[in-house]
């Protein structure tokens, strides 16, 4: 308070207004895409309870991966009743799960045959060509899957927007 007087009420008022982007953000459109950090069996049932009160008319699709230090297998149960189709990818860091992880992790959920890509870039395309209006795609598991699509967007949408 010293340092830097901030009145408690800012600190309440700043403290309701404050958006974290990647949790439970949502994008409206043809196609919702819904963006979330949930990287635990808690904030993934946090998720899955979410998006039961928020209607879709078609399907839903997952672009997921975890960390491998993760309790993968009961995130995913948390949530797969929610999850029509899965598109599955091992992240780009040093502590991310290995292929093999994540498909023994979906197995032990009782989810077979889950298509399984090279990087959550290409597993987000292929959800993005399976999506038809009325749908969702929903993108979580970890802060590193969610930034991984983020950083894509943000590169296409500077490199496809005209110059001054």
């Amino acid at each position: 308070q010293e340092r830097l007087p901030v009145a408690r009420e800012a600190i309440d008022k700043g403290l309701t207004e404050v958006k974290l982007p990647g949790r439970i953000q949502i994008i409206p459109g043809p196609v919702t895409h819904i963006y979330d950090v949930s990287h635990n069996p808690a904030a993934v049932t946090h998720l899955a309870k979410q998006l039961a009160t928020m209607p879709c008319d078609g399907k839903t699709h997952a672009v997921f991966s975890m960390l491998a230090d993760k309790d993968i297998t009961t995130s995913i149960r948390a949530i797969q009743d929610s999850i029509h189709t899965w598109y599955i990818a091992p992240l780009l860091v040093k502590r991310a799960a290995t292929a093999s992880v994540l498909t023994r992790a979906f197995e032990a959920a009782g989810e077979g045959d889950i298509p399984l890509f090279a990087t959550i870039s290409e597993a987000y395309e292929a959800a993005l060509r399976q999506a038809v209006a009325g749908d969702r795609i929903i993108v979580f598991g970890s802060f590193h899957t969610v930034a991984e699509i983020f950083k894509k967007q943000r590169t296409a949408f500077f490199t496809t927007q005209p110059g001054p």
